[in-house]
């Protein structure tokens, strides 16, 4: 019995291939959305709507597909704000003494979206994640209480620090409403990955907002992290969000010269080997065009190292597969699938992620 070797479809495919072409031929893009039908056009706005991600379909200039001004204003509103706080936090703890890496949200789509026809406010964020070390957590934690954040999760008082960050919310004045994580590790699963913060923070880069100066403390990834990072994310997170997926091409658009060797091997030093294969591979059935083949590019570049094990392939479709009461075991089957390397420390954070199930239901 052969195994299936492709992805299945997801929810947003029809968007996925709306957007597939941007920026580099976006004219390729609204061509594709004018010839769909009216039933397919509804989907894909609905799809749009569902991902928050209706001003990308707008900037293919495709007919029927304009952004509603007042949209178009909260939802720039909203990015600046987003900017605007995660800076700030990021600069109080920069004062405190505490070196952070900004990662996801905002300060990503600044750096990757301004491509155009598309902008970063086209990109929407989310919760504000920033990455201190270990070390300097509780001093973070400090810092964020201090400034108005009310501790809404922390794994600290969890057995084995299962969860992999610390949750704050917003409740007064300009941070009202917003979601910040704190996040000490990189990864849902401490064994997976070796995204440690000292090699990540030497190698990041300074970065602040257009007219800000940067501050040593204040970091982003440095590129051939970030594309370990995101498609580990992505990988991990099974790709439930297509703007994942655009980031991870984004970010290899933006590298696309450089020499494979370099993205392999830093993958490798990440121990996210696994994960940029799953990440290539996701690009190549979801967003890859005659414009990029970026996924098959990459892979093909790689040799045999950038070819994803039929086994593993078709346990990751399985694993998208599975319906909502499998959570927790395609969870589990998600983060095996991502190990490069078995190792002892696997058992321990099974056990102790066993015995939290059981606490806490």
């Amino acid at each position: 019995m052969s195994m299936p070797l492709s992805l299945p479809p997801r929810p947003w495919s029809l968007l996925a291939q709306a957007l597939a072409y941007l920026p580099e031929a976006p004219e390729k893009s609204r061509a594709f959305v004018d010839a769909l039908s009216r039933s397919k056009r509804s989907r894909l706005l609905w799809e749009a709507r569902e991902q928050g991600l209706e001003a990308l379909i707008a900037a293919t200039g495709a007919a029927g597909c304009e952004v509603e001004p007042t949209l178009t204003r909260v939802t720039r509103f909203q990015f600046a704000r987003h900017l605007h706080a995660t800076t700030e936090i990021a600069g109080r703890l920069a004062e405190a003494g505490v070196d952070v890496i900004l990662i996801k949200g905002s300060p990503l789509a600044a750096r990757l979206y301004d491509a155009p026809p598309i902008e970063p406010w086209m990109r929407p964020p989310g919760d504000i994640d920033l990455f201190v070390a270990p070390t300097s957590l509780g001093r973070a934690i400090d810092v964020l209480r201090q400034a108005g954040l009310r501790l809404i999760d922390d794994p600290r008082a969890r057995h084995g620090g299962v969860k992999h960050s610390v949750d704050f919310r917003g409740t007064e004045g300009r941070l009202s409403g917003l979601f910040v994580e704190l996040h000490a590790r990189l990864s849902h699963s401490p064994w997976r990955e070796n995204l440690e913060f000292g090699p990540l923070f030497e190698r990041a880069r300074p970065w602040a907002p257009s007219g800000s100066a940067p501050n040593s403390r204040q970091r982003v990834l440095d590129p051939l992290d970030e594309i370990a990072f995101l498609a580990s994310h992505g990988a991990g997170h099974r790709f439930e969000a297509l703007k994942w997926l655009l980031d991870l091409r984004l970010r290899l658009g933006l590298l696309a010269n450089i020499d494979a060797a370099m993205i392999w091997q830093r993958a490798v030093d990440c121990r996210c080997e696994q994960a940029l294969r799953i990440g290539l591979w996701a690009l190549e059935r979801w967003l890859d065009t005659d414009e990029t083949r970026l996924g098959q590019q990459m892979s093909r570049r790689a040799g045999k190292r950038g070819q994803l094990s039929p086994t593993r392939r078709a346990l990751y479709g399985a694993a998208l597969g599975m319906g909502s009461g499998l959570r927790r075991l395609r969870g589990l089957v998600t983060c095996l699938l991502l190990v490069d390397q078995p190792r002892p420390s696997m058992v321990r954070h099974l056990a102790a992620l066993g015995l939290e199930r059981l606490r806490h239901g």
